[in-house]
């Protein structure tokens, strides 16, 4: 962000980083919401079937959710009221999914129209650069890379004591959004 300060131009519009801010808040509820989904959908496979549950790693995957909501165990009561447990967290998995690209979506258009300042920088994509924005807001604000990296929570503070001085850690401090 410091080193393309005046390359930022539009992107720094009070208006355009409201609108970012908000939709990027907006997305974030989605997300943790399937973060959470998988991890109860994970809790009940594994009850039932733990290798199973092991073989799959990216179960939010549009292939595994269409293999999930046909899944089956047994006939017992208890396997078939995993399956069902299963085949709706399922369900709501591909709900949120749906919710977070129509949001990620719209932030990426938005993004577009002002041009995306991180769009030569390696691992940046829209998601990045939009939560750069939206929560740095306008760069010019800070003095100095030090002050932008206290605002950040990423700025080393020294700590030791007696003869081992030269040992850091992160300020706890910041935006670590």
């Amino acid at each position: 962000m410091l080193r393309k300060r005046a390359q930022l131009g539009p992107a720094l519009e009070r208006e355009l980083i409201r609108a970012l801010a908000l939709l990027e808040g907006l997305r974030r509820q989605p997300v943790y919401q399937r973060t959470q989904a998988i991890q109860r959908l994970r809790a009940v496979w594994t009850q039932v079937d733990l290798e199973g549950e092991a073989r799959v790693i990216h179960c939010q995957r549009q292939r595994e959710l269409r293999r999930l909501k046909r899944i089956s165990f047994g006939a017992g009561i208890a396997d078939q009221a995993a399956a069902r447990c299963i085949w709706k967290l399922a369900r709501e998995i591909e709900r949120l999914n749906e919710r977070i690209a129509t949001l990620e979506h719209k932030l990426e258009e938005l993004l577009g129209e002002c041009g995306n300042p991180f769009a030569d920088l390696a691992g940046a994509g829209a998601t990045v650069a939009v939560a750069l924005i939206a929560q740095s807001g306008d760069v010019r604000r800070f003095k100095d890379k030090a002050a932008y990296a206290r605002f950040c929570g990423v700025a080393p503070l020294r700590c030791g004591s007696g003869g081992i001085a030269d040992h850091h850690r992160l300020d706890r401090g910041g935006n670590r959004n």
